[in-house]
């Protein structure tokens, strides 16, 4: 019989109210990396838990132990803290902010905090009536061409002959205009070089 006395639910037990309700206490101790030996929760008003680092069932009156913790469920996993999105009233004027817990319908922030880092040494609470994940929006990879950086030459160009602009804006398209110009060179060379090298490796020259 294996025994549990250093696992952090030790001298824990869950009250069983139904079947169903017991095969996922059951499933939950598993997940916990508890033997739970013959026990399928198929007690309902029992108790399954550890007992002294023994896996058991039992009625309530037969825990006879001071110092156990007796749930009415089965514990769940804390999602905070983390960092999310958070405002009041208007989703526009939202913020970054690490969330450590949601209380009558509002989300506990550390005051000024946008990582964890920060939220480590910050000790004053702030509070919103919204929240909502952050989702990381992947980078699109830019594939370059002769015909996307002649787009954007003359793109460029209208801008500079079509528009009311100042001096100081023309110099400064003008100089981009010039490096694009160089890139989309580099660009050509190298689709040249590339045809090349499979030309020889196709006739094995």
């Amino acid at each position: 019989m294996n025994t549990y006395l250093n696992h952090k639910y030790n001298n824990t037990v869950i009250q069983c109210r139904s079947v169903e309700h017991g095969a996922k206490i059951i499933a939950w101790w598993k997940e916990q990396g508890i033997d739970t030996r013959i026990y399928t929760g198929s007690t309902p008003s029992f108790y399954y838990g550890l007992i002294n680092g023994i896996f058991r069932s039992v009625h309530i009156s037969d825990i006879t132990i001071t110092n156990i913790t007796i749930l009415e469920d089965i514990p769940q996993e804390s999602e905070y803290p983390k960092v999310m999105w958070v405002w009041d009233h208007d989703k526009f004027s939202k913020f970054k902010r690490v969330v450590f817990m949601k209380k009558n319908n509002k989300y506990l922030t550390w005051y000024s905090a946008t990582t964890l880092e920060e939220a480590e040494k910050e000790i004053s609470i702030s509070y919103w009536c919204n929240a909502e994940d952050i989702i990381e929006e992947q980078p699109q990879d830019i594939k370059w061409n002769e015909d996307s950086i002649e787009n954007i030459i003359n793109s460029l160009d209208s801008i500079m002959y079509n528009q009311p602009i100042t001096r100081i804006l023309v110099n400064d398209l003008t100089n981009i205009k010039k490096r694009l110009i160089k890139i989309n060179a580099t660009v050509t060379k190298l689709h040249e070089w590339r045809n090349l090298y499979m030309n020889l490796k196709k006739y094995g020259k």
